[in-house]
């Protein structure tokens, strides 16, 4: 790519500046935090990013294994992106007993510990253990949902 490439995608991305005179694209460096809309989530009071990290694909039942290196530069970059949502859900890695699903939520919570603009957010009430499986609501179920 040529400079004037390298120029127009830098005019692109206001964010992105070249890591050396006339570096190409692929060796911009981020300068600063990236300005992503908040919102606040409905009636709570937390302001989040209007983007979140969908974390079923990290937690190895969707497409396969996910290090543990790869979990955590997944997750720190969306935090350098300016995204605070992080969205998990009862199922994610539970079937078939997968003990990734559960060291991997340990993960995320570590990786985010004291991170005062992080919000993780989780879906419940499926029941997998049902056949067929089936969606349960009643409170001793969401109970040990959200214990897991």
């Amino acid at each position: 790519m040529d400079t004037e490439e390298t120029n127009k995608a830098t005019e692109l991305l206001p964010v992105l500046t070249p890591a050396a005179t006339d570096a190409p694209v692929d060796a911009l460096v981020v300068d600063a935090k990236p300005a992503l809309r908040r919102r606040q989530l409905g009636d709570t009071g937390l302001v989040v990013s209007e983007l979140s990290l969908g974390t079923w694909g990290l937690s190895g039942e969707a497409y396969g294994p996910v290090s543990d290196v790869d979990v955590e530069a997944t997750v720190m970059r969306a935090r350098e992106l300016g995204i605070t949502l992080f969205d998990t859900a009862d199922t994610y890695g539970s079937r078939g007993g997968d003990p990734h699903a559960v060291r991997f939520e340990k993960h995320l919570a570590r990786l985010l510990e004291g991170d005062k603009e992080a919000i993780v957010c989780t879906k419940g009430g499926n029941d997998l253990d049902a056949a067929p499986p089936r969606k349960r609501f009643d409170r001793e179920f969401l109970r040990r949902s959200a214990e897991r």
